[in-house]
């Protein structure tokens, strides 16, 4: 009777029902005495009546399989506990109450071993799959088990099991998978990590340092009024001719407060503006004061009566009908600049107060817009983005580049405004990298010349056969050199297959010998007829070893070169690729960051996504364009020796890849930020050090 009776509450264990098995339990007092942590022989895996009850989910006798000094951290065959068998579940995202009744279990198994002082709780037990709790907790979707896992102490969120997953990877495709993420993204990011946090205290960090800054539009008016204000207060001047000034002097105040004393009325004629009459002390009043009334003046324009006076500093009576239409005409057609009193032969400038007073505010804010364009293309430190649709800008502080101890820009711009090269990468600040010099993609290390050269020679590079076609025609080139010669009198290239040494160019039908190139007409019988040239024989013996080798050595050369083209493209595309994938997580990054914030359980920095995003991007436009200038070295040596240069930067930029440019976040802060440091630094040397690898194309 006893055997039958504990076959049967096995078999209802296994089958997970629960009605059954408590009342056989509680039926059967041989039942009550059994050994719930004794492995079942015949169980393939050797689970325990606790592993069973873990299971299936059956919460009530796994309670009394606890009160009757079960151990959930026995391991079975699997080296899996109860605790690993209460967070696998198959059907959680059907069952909710399943869910529940499981992180019933798991609190229940907590508090029990924290009774028990001397018995670990085990969360962090691994089984024959290094799978933790968390690992199967996250893949069945377990949203409430996740909870009170990292809720207790000595979880562990990056352990990887045997297939390589942390207990997010396992998140990525189980149910419930938003709610788990939110749980453990967070958690993963603020973890401190003591050897990075040690090893970010021995460096100097500032990630955002460049030498330029990214400008939008209120700094581009906040620099403006800076300037103006620079030039106004000092000197008197109205608003409206300081702004002239500065236009015509590449808005240096510098250079109007040096001139200022020396020649100011030069300084006014160099800006075709009239001196002030404050200024010169030529008007004692103003033409107005002799008028008796309103009603009295005329318009200066259109010669109607003029109801309302529109008052500047000239005098001069217009209408306020013809100076909107005057204004509304200048600003549409984006004529701003100097806008002087519309009455014949007025030089007086208008001020900006009688402008924004006479046309609505749209039209003036575009007479604002148009004047900002004028403030950027008129200053050599600033320049718009040239991506469609940017209305941002970059600034090149002038003094600041060695100063910040800048690799970068110290190798770009020199210690001084006037020490500049013509290339260098800048950000306009969401996301669009540029070349300073020539305004197109950011191409540093290669020059403008060789980046120009590079796009021209992959521009039909836009389907499968495009690289074929490429390599074979940089091997055509090879070949047209080496087998035709060109025609002595155009440098038509022409190639001989069979036939006399008498020669037509098909060009000019210029006619000479194949053999020493001279004129045709004076050759002749004595010097070999068509088939042989006496001037040339004996060159063409002693040679003859010679060229055999040379087109050898040649022909080696061309396919070389060929293949060569093929390598560097294929990881110039790679990191193209890559750089369109992270240009994604850039445009996001706004939104990761408020999550993060918002998930953080205190006020934690979060600006180091973004800055570990935009150092990576930074660091593949380098790489894309360093592949692009190896294929214009002149010896295999000196790519050899930029190759491992590049291979540097490429080791400290794929782990930072890793890191952050993928959907959900798994390394801890502090990680994130030496990566990006370490990234930035490498990425700054190698390009001090490669600038001088850049080759004359003139040479080639």
């Amino acid at each position: 009777m006893g055997a039958a009776v504990s076959l049967q509450f096995q078999q209802a264990l296994r089958n997970g029902d629960e009605i059954t098995a408590l009342q056989l339990y509680h039926s059967s007092p041989e039942l009550k005495k059994l050994n719930v942590n004794k492995m079942y022989t015949l169980s393939p895996t050797h689970n325990t009546p606790l592993h069973y009850a873990a299971k299936r989910g059956l919460r009530d006798i796994y309670g009394e399989f606890l009160l009757q000094g079960g151990d959930p951290t026995v391991p079975n065959r699997r080296t899996q506990t109860a605790i690993h068998l209460i967070c696998t579940c198959t059907n959680a995202a059907e069952d909710p109450v399943e869910c529940e009744r499981r992180a019933t279990m798991l609190s229940l198994t907590i508090d029990y071993c924290g009774k028990k002082k001397k018995q670990t709780i085990g969360l962090t037990y691994m089984d024959s799959a290094l799978n933790s709790p968390l690992h199967l907790a996250a893949t069945s979707g377990l949203v409430k088990c996740v909870e009170i896992l990292v809720a207790n102490d000595g979880f562990i969120l990056g352990q990887k099991n045997v297939a390589g997953q942390t207990p997010m990877d396992c998140a990525q495709n189980a149910p419930n998978k938003a709610a788990i993420i939110a749980i453990l993204e967070p958690l993963m990011v603020f973890t401190s990590n003591e050897n990075s946090t040690a090893e970010l205290a021995n460096k100097a960090v500032n990630l955002t340092l460049e030498s330029y800054v990214p400008c939008h539009e209120d700094r581009l008016k906040l620099l403006r009024e800076e300037i103006i204000s620079q030039v106004t207060e000092p000197l008197g001047l109205s608003r409206v001719h300081a702004e002239s000034l500065l236009e015509a002097n590449g808005w240096s105040a510098q250079i109007i407060i040096e001139r200022w004393v020396d020649d100011c009325v030069g300084l006014f004629n160099q800006a075709g503006v009239e001196v002030p009459p404050e200024l010169a002390d030529r008007f004692s009043a103003t033409p107005t004061e002799s008028l008796k009334s309103i009603t009295e003046l005329e318009c200066e324009v259109c010669f109607e009566v003029v109801t309302e006076k529109i008052t500047v500093p000239c005098g001069h009576v217009v209408c306020k009908l013809c100076w909107e239409d005057y204004l509304k005409e200048k600003i549409n057609t984006g004529n701003v600049s100097k806008l002087k009193c519309p009455a014949y032969d007025c030089s007086e400038l208008v001020p900006i107060s009688v402008i924004k007073a006479l046309i609505p505010e749209e039209i003036f804010q575009k007479y604002q817009k148009f004047g900002l364009d004028k403030f950027v293309t008129g200053k050599t430190d600033i320049k718009w983005c040239p991506h469609p649709g940017c209305e941002r800008a970059v600034q090149i502080p002038v003094n600041n580049p060695a100063e910040n101890n800048d690799i970068q820009g110290a190798a770009a711009f020199g210690t001084s405004s006037e020490k500049k090269v013509d290339f260098k990468n800048v950000d306009c600040g969401v996301g669009h990298f540029f070349c300073w010099s020539c305004s197109k993609t950011a191409h540093d290390p290669c020059t403008c010349e060789v980046w120009a050269e590079w796009e021209k020679e992959i521009a039909e590079l836009d389907d499968t056969h495009g690289i074929q076609r490429a390599s074979e025609r940089v091997s055509d080139d090879v070949w047209v050199g080496d087998n035709c010669k060109p025609c002595p009198n155009c440098n038509s290239p022409i190639f001989k297959d069979d036939g006399c040494n008498h020669m037509t160019c098909y060009m000019c039908k210029h006619e000479f010998c194949w053999m020493c190139m001279g004129r045709w007409v004076f050759h002749g019988k004595l010097t070999g007829g068509y088939f042989e040239c006496n001037k040339f024989i004996m060159k063409k013996l002693a040679n003859k070893q010679l060229e055999s080798a040379k087109s050898k050595a040649k022909e080696e050369a061309k396919k070389k070169h060929g293949h060569y083209f093929k390598h560097v493209y294929d990881r110039y595309k790679n990191h193209v690729q890559s750089l369109e994938y992270e240009l994604t997580i850039l445009q996001k990054a706004g939104d990761k960051m408020s999550r993060l914030k918002a998930l953080a359980k205190s006020n934690q920095d979060v600006t180091f996504f973004e800055d570990a995003i935009r150092e990576l991007l930074k660091c593949r436009y380098v790489l894309k364009a360093s592949y692009a200038l190896s294929y214009y070295l002149h010896t295999e040596g000196e790519r050899d020796e930029f190759i491992k240069l590049v291979a540097e930067v490429e080791k400290s930029t794929e782990p930072l890849a890793q890191s952050v440019a993928r959907p959900h976040l798994q390394t801890p802060k502090n990680q994130i930020i030496l990566l990006t440091v370490e990234s930035r630094e490498q990425r700054r040397s190698f390009l001090l050090a490669a600038h001088k690898f850049n080759p004359s194309l003139m040479a080639m």
